[in-house]
């Protein structure tokens, strides 16, 4: 048999440089992206808020809008209105002007009356008007006309004040919309 002989060799401690280069190497890998997410992380959150940003302004401007569209519901109402009655509120107001058959219609608004659940029961309209013949109106008080249509489409004449007390509505149109005269023409008052 063969023997060989083996020398015993002088072993090196392992060198722990690769080790500690490979740690340092995952170490900066790990800040890079722990800054790549920060930053990524960042940019996102800076969206939402500019997005929250954006939301609440046009919240505040849609609220702004409501309100504007609330404080002119009225002259929204009788714009639309209007085309439909003018004509049919025109010729009242002439026949109530009996020596000339003429009259200045103006100050013209609508105003629903509602039934006990809210829905709409029928309209009115009222205008102001002044008797005239030609380019020169009379000197008389301001009179009232009023139509009440219940589909806003077919107007029927209701009402004409040529009488001794032109300036009050009849019960049952101001009844309907009390603040018709502190919204229209400014007057509180009934009479």
């Amino acid at each position: 048999m063969d023997q060989t002989q083996y020398t015993p060799q002088s072993m090196k401690p392992n060198s722990s440089k690769p080790i500690i280069i490979t740690l340092i190497i995952v170490l900066v890998a790990c800040l890079i992206a722990a800054g790549l997410l920060g930053f990524a992380f960042k940019k996102e959150l800076d969206y939402h808020s500019a997005t929250r940003d954006d939301r609440d302004a046009k919240i505040v401007e849609l609220e702004e809008k409501s309100k504007l569209l609330e404080k002119h519901a009225q002259v929204i109402q009788d714009a639309d209105f209007e085309p439909k009655y003018w004509n049919k509120m025109q010729e009242s107001a002439n026949q109530q002007c009996y020596s000339t058959g003429s009259a200045i219609l103006f100050n013209t608004t609508v105003s629903p009356e509602k039934n006990s659940d809210g829905s709409i029961k029928k309209y009115f309209a009222v205008g102001k008007y002044i008797c005239n013949s030609g380019n020169t109106a009379f000197r008389s008080d301001i009179s009232f006309v009023a139509l009440q249509s219940f589909d806003t489409d077919n107007w029927e004449f209701t009402y004409g004040s040529g009488s001794a007390d032109p300036n009050s509505l009849p019960s049952y149109i101001y009844d309907t919309d009390p603040s018709l005269f502190k919204r229209k023409y400014n007057n509180p008052n009934r009479f």
